[in-house]
């Protein structure tokens, strides 16, 4: 239990800035802008986000946010890029991991250009959205 209050006694903004990004962790009312992504994405991320599968309805988004900015609160559910430079610095984080299904290769691409480097292929670890196992790439940065 020591460690669950040890996060959320971390003070993390909910806004972090680098000079390419403006990240915003998610909230209540953000549905319709997430559910306009989603939309403007679906056929991109279909083959490859179980939840994609059929097109978000606004109540649906709108409660991903409403679960999402819990988690935030909870520390439960921190990501993005700046959110791993932020974990080393104010946080001083060693490892951060991160997995990818290996057959999407602009993923892997994206951990890669982010300075992760893999460590291994988790073989038929998950389930794709047609219920076929997959493999499961394991990349880990180490500061």
């Amino acid at each position: 239990m020591g460690v669950i209050l040890q996060a959320l006694l971390l003070d993390i903004p909910e806004t972090l800035e680098t000079p390419r990004l403006r990240l915003r962790a998610t909230r209540a009312g953000l549905g319709p802008i997430v559910n306009a992504a989603a939309r403007e994405s679906h056929e991109a991320l279909k083959p490859w986000m179980p939840w994609a599968q059929e097109l978000p309805t606004l109540e649906a988004s709108e409660q991903h946010c409403r679960d999402a900015q819990a988690k935030w609160h909870a520390r439960e559910m921190l990501d993005a890029i700046a959110l791993a430079e932020f974990a080393r610095s104010a946080l001083g984080a060693r490892r951060l991991e991160i997995t990818s299904d290996a057959r999407n290769a602009a993923s892997r691409r994206v951990a890669e250009k982010a300075g992760f480097a893999l460590e291994g292929i988790r073989r038929q670890l998950r389930r794709d959205p047609a219920g076929n196992l997959y493999d499961s790439c394991m990349y880990a940065r180490i500061f």
